[in-house]
């Protein structure tokens, strides 16, 4: 699949749509060490637990 149409496959998904979309820098997220497992954890707390 070209990049263009997977670009349009995922600007129409729902959570793209109404704003509910996570970006996160992949270098932060490609290992699986436990230092970085929770940073990730942090992460996904701050994300997911809003006030």
């Amino acid at each position: 699949m070209k990049y263009r149409a997977m670009v349009g496959l995922v600007q129409n998904l729902p959570a793209v749509e109404n704003d509910r979309v996570m970006e996160v820098n992949l270098y932060e997220f490609y290992f699986n060490d436990a230092m970085t497992l929770d940073y990730q954890l942090e992460f996904f707390e701050e994300q997911l637990l809003v006030d």
